[in-house]
C-alpha cells in the first residue's frame, strides 16, 4: 500500500470487460475513498501510473465522493455519467461502475 493510499481501498476490484472493451465493477461506495478506487481501475486497466491520468478534480470536481456522502433515495435512479480520459464513465449511488471507451475527452482517439 502507498503512503497516500487511503485505508480501506481494495486493490483488487473485480473488472468485468466484455468484448467492446466496457469495464463494469464496483467501487465502495464511501465519499473518502470512491474517486481513488475508481482511477485505480482506470490506471491498472490502462497499464499507467495513476499519476499519469488528467486530474478528475478538474473534470467532475468531488462529485464522485459527493454522491456517496448523502446519496439520494433509490427510487431517484441517479446515475452521475461524465467524459474522462477516453471513458464515458457511469457512476451509480450504490458504487456500481460502467466505462465505455470512448474518444478522448481531450480530443484523441482510443484504440479501436
Amino acid at each position: 500500500m502507498r503512503d497516500d493510499e487511503p485505508s480501506g481501498t481494495d486493490a483488487d476490484v473485480d473488472v468485468d470487460v466484455d468484448e467492446n472493451g466496457i469495464l463494469q465493477f464496483g467501487i465502495e461506495p464511501d465519499p473518502q475513498t470512491a474517486e481513488y478506487d475508481l482511477l485505480t481501475v482506470l490506471a491498472d486497466h490502462e497499464d499507467i501510473e495513476m499519476d499519469d491520468l488528467p486530474s478528475l478534480y478538474s473534470v467532475v470536481d468531488q462529485f464522485v465522493g459527493g454522491m456517496f456522502d448523502d446519496p439520494p433515495s433509490e427510487s431517484a435512479q441517479l446515475e452521475m455519467t461524465f467524459s474522462y480520459a477516453g471513458y464515458r464513465i457511469t457512476v451509480t449511488p450504490g458504487g456500481h461502475v460502467t466505462m465505455v471507451p470512448v474518444k478522448d475527452s481531450m480530443g484523441e482517439a482510443t484504440d479501436a
